[in-house]
């Protein structure tokens, strides 16, 4: 088996490999003791209905992105949120994972269908083309914060992927792998380990599905071979179009690697058609060492290229109001090196409501009351638990004893933790509960939309990777004008840098990039503003505006996507492509013409800058009368910010 050595790092690191070698296991199955009590994670978790979770109990001021597992009860599982709701004679309400869209809008469509095999998916086609009605597609769990799922208009049809996931077809020989739209990350990495076999890169989530990855170019991180984006690794599709009456009003096409159309369906924004069956190209199982290392942020301007150039894997976290960094130096290993370990990211456990609910209160408190000093204490206490619990990584799959963590591939490269059965995710009896019915104690992930927990936006810019050094100095820059308002960024978990290789794919990226990713606080109220928003905002249109910046399809606030698919590839081929597939623009809607620049994303109004429906012109588009007005960045002039005065 091939893999990457002999290479010298500026990041070394002593390795221990006296952890006893398993043979390739064919799940997450991860086993968690704490206190002297032993608790199940990972597969059995997300079916579990009645099972043994944990009580996350921590002082209430940390964030929920962060927590730290110290002692375990006996719980309830609780199935997420629904994010389809039918009425019979109001047609259905349509959602996200976390329970709104980006611009607070409703979505609507006149009827879901949940095809189960390919013939039927046809036949759900056809029947909204001959009706000439809109469509779109989207999973089970609609992992998306933009309207990219959302039918045309009120009265479009959605076909859900929840119970088309049944396929999962693997090819030794060949060394591919094939799947139905709605299969999950989780399942088919977890059945190409049982043949010994694995798939390079992955998102760090595995509850989404294989269709969803493809059609939002959902990304790992790493430079080398075919780089970060899973896109890269499929190598045929088939989907199911609109046809003329006479040809029954949908067909199947299919796509290989010589046909062109195959670059437009590896990012295809869900609007050329609906994907029945994507074919990946896979490889023999190979094992992960992983070493997380905590440094000042002196040199991150060389550093962060540099780890990316000589660790397959790598990302790096900045955490910019501390001055601290963690690189993480991720290689691939032969299967014989000795190692267990497995990874379940802090950000995805399991949390009870009265933790989620508990750790709202504080993000709202210090929103209000402007407490700088106990937001930066915070911080930096969640950055010494984070490297003293390993970030997630486990040596054993029990406990974490220090680095490098080693693992097979499959273990190592994403985690889900907290989410549920997404067969359950729908409107019927078996997973039907609402805010009233759940418990204190209940477990949920921290996101769930039926409780005052999590609520953030979610920037993700993608920059060229010779533009990172400087535009970490700006950031650096920026943040000496005003080092506490940074504090906002880092309680969040920081700055994360990703790594994804230049593409042939029509939506995807020119050059070698980096994806710039970061939460921070959002207000419940609509249109409402927040402490040090100037901040972050400037932060985001320096990436977008000086440094060429894209952004990720399927998250960021709705401003950001003026223009972004001009700085792809080649959109005009993708158009060209959309066109042939789908003339008549069945999967097309207003949000994502918008997108592709057949309209304007930007929702002028009072206040509309606040929720980021647009970048301020006037003080309107700020809360003036609160004390807000739209003002030039203080290090990028060209920036347009509400900042209180």
């Amino acid at each position: 088996m091939p893999f990457r050595k002999g290479r010298a790092s500026l990041f070394s690191t002593k390795r221990n490999h006296n952890t006893p070698q398993r043979q390739v296991r064919s799940g997450l199955q991860t086993v968690y003791t704490s206190n002297n009590i032993t608790t199940t994670l990972g597969a059995s978790l997300i079916q579990a209905q009645n099972c043994i979770q944990l009580q996350i109990s921590l002082m209430a001021a940390l964030s929920v992105l962060l927590l730290l597992l110290i002692t375990a009860q006996v719980c309830w599982a609780a199935c997420p949120a629904s994010t389809v709701t039918c009425a019979s004679r109001w047609g259905c309400d349509i959602t996200n994972f976390r329970g709104w869209w980006q611009d607070r809008k409703s979505c609507r469509a006149t009827r879901v269908v949940y095809p189960g095999n390919e013939n039927e998916l046809i036949r759900a086609v056809a029947d909204a083309v001959k009706e000439g009605r809109k469509i779109k597609v989207m999973s089970a769990g609609s992992h998306t914060f933009n309207r990219f799922a959302c039918p045309g208009g009120n009265v479009g049809v959605l076909i859900s992927t929840r119970d088309y996931n049944s396929r999962i077809i693997v090819n030794k020989k060949w060394k591919t792998v094939t799947v139905d739209a709605g299969v999950l990350l989780k399942d088919m990495v977890e059945n190409l380990a049982r043949e010994g076999l694995t798939i390079a890169q992955s998102p760090y989530w595995d509850a989404v599905t294989m269709a969803g990855i493809i059609s939002m170019a959902v990304h790992g991180s790493g430079l080398w071979g075919k780089g970060g984006g899973v896109q890269e690794y499929v190598v045929g599709m088939s989907i199911v179009v609109p046809a003329p009456s006479y040809a029954g009003y949908a067909k199947l096409i299919r796509l290989g690697q010589k046909d062109e159309d195959l670059k437009a369906a590896r990012i295809s924004l869900g609007v050329l058609g609906a994907i029945s069956q994507i074919t990946f190209r896979v490889e023999n199982m190979f094992k992960r060492s992983v070493a997380l290392q905590l440094k000042s942020d002196y040199g991150l301007e060389y550093f962060a290229v540099a780890v990316a150039r000589q660790h397959e894997f790598a990302d790096v976290t900045w955490y910019p109001s501390l001055g601290r960094v963690i690189y993480r130096l991720d290689d691939r290993v032969s299967v014989s090196v000795p190692g267990d370990g497995s990874n379940l990211q802090i950000l995805f456990r399991p949390q009870t409501v009265k933790t989620i609910v508990q750790s709202r209160a504080t993000e709202e408190e210090i929103q209000a009351t402007k407490d700088a000093d106990k937001l930066c204490q915070i911080s930096e206490q969640q950055l010494k638990q984070t490297i003293q619990t390993g970030g997630g990584f486990l040596n054993d799959g029990v406990n974490f004893k220090g680095f490098p963590v080693i693992g097979y591939n499959n273990n190592m490269q994403s985690s889900s933790g907290c989410q549920t059965d997404p067969k359950a995710n729908n409107n019927t009896n078996t997973c039907s509960l609402t805010s009233k019915d759940l418990k204190s104690n209940d477990v949920i992930c921290g996101w769930d939309s039926r409780i005052n927990g999590s609520f953030i936006f979610h920037t993700s810019v993608a920059i060229p990777l010779s533009a990172l050094p400087s535009a970490i100095t700006d950031i650096k820059h920026l943040r000496d004008l005003n080092l506490k308002a940074f504090c906002g960024l880092d309680f969040y978990g920081g700055i994360l840098m990703r790594y994804v290789a230049k593409s042939d794919a029509y939506l995807g990226f020119k050059e070698d990039t980096v994806d710039i990713e970061f939460f921070y606080y959002r207000s419940r109220q609509p249109n409402a503003p927040r402490w040090n928003e100037d901040v972050m905002e400037e932060i985001e249109q320096l990436l977008l505006q000086k440094y060429d910046g894209r952004p990720h399809w399927a998250k960021n606030r709705v401003f950001t996507f003026q223009g972004a698919a001009q700085r792809a590839v080649n959109v005009e081929k993708f158009i060209e492509a959309k066109l042939r597939l789908d003339p008549f623009g069945f999967f097309s809607s207003e949000w994502s013409d918008a997108v592709l620049g057949w309209g304007n994303v930007l929702r002028w109004r009072d206040r509309c800058a606040h929720d980021g429906l647009c970048v301020c012109r006037v003080d309107r588009h700020c809360s003036p009368q609160l004390g807000y007005f739209c003002r030039s960045g203080r290090l990028w002039k060209n920036a347009r910010v509400c900042r209180q005065e």
